[in-house]
Parts: structure tokens; sequence; C-alpha cells
């Protein structure tokens, strides 16, 4: 195995495989001995360490209808949080999101013409229903 390591992070480091298939547990380099804690005490099979990025991104930010418990809002959260860390292709620990909830009644207000009608050009995802 260790003959093909220098070849293997090669792969990793260029993007040319993803280690994510295997590494279930991704943290800071720094946190190395949580990472041989974490394999020792079966928490995780394999640990990715990531360096430190100087800035933390991105930040997502979910508005919607109250109505949702706490657990809905966390699942979602922890969905979102997988996914941008699968697909923008940076570490959990930079990744932050915040909920909030928003009356039915001030929805046209607070949200629909302040953030989603001046803005329609840069939504990937339009609501399909139009306030206007």
């Amino acid at each position: 195995m260790r003959r093909y390591l220098p070849e293997l992070i090669d792969l990793v480091w260029n993007r040319k495989i993803d280690p994510g298939k295997v590494f279930d547990l991704t943290l800071p380099l720094d946190q190395v001995a949580e990472g041989s804690r974490a394999m020792d005490e079966r928490r995780a099979i394999k640990t990715l360490l990531r360096r430190r990025r100087k800035w933390s991104m991105p930040h997502v930010v979910v508005k919607l209808l109250p109505g949702r418990t706490e657990q809905q809002k966390a699942q979602l959260a922890a969905a979102i949080v997988n996914d941008v860390v699968t697909i923008a292709r940076c570490g959990e620990e930079s990744v932050s999101v915040a909920i909030q909830e928003v009356k039915q009644e001030d929805w046209d207000e607070k949200v629909y013409r302040p953030e989603i009608l001046p803005n329609r050009d840069k939504l990937y995802k339009k609501p399909g229903y139009d306030r206007a």
C-alpha cells in the first residue's frame, strides 16, 4: 500500500479521484489526533485531513414559512452542508447555514420584493410562482 501512497495523494490533490468515497470524517489538519481517536473508537472508518483555509465560505440562508420542527430544520441544514461540501469542494468546517422563518403575510415585503424579484437573473432555481 505504501508504494502507491505518493501517486494516490497526487491524484487526490489534483482532484482526479474523489476520496469522499472512502473517508467518512473530514477534519482540519490540526485535528489529526481527533481523527485518530475517532477511527480508534470506531466513530469513523477513515478520516480525511484538510488544510485550514484563512477564510470561511459559503454561508447559506434559507428563508421559509414557519411550521417546521427543530429536527426538520436540523435535517435540512445537514443536507445542505453535505451537498455544499461535496459540490463546492470545501471542508464542512467552512460551511454555515441559517434558517429564517418569515410569516406568510410578510413574505412579499421581506423576501419576494427585496430579494427574489430584483435578482431573478441570479437565481439558479426560480420559484414556481410570480407575485409581481
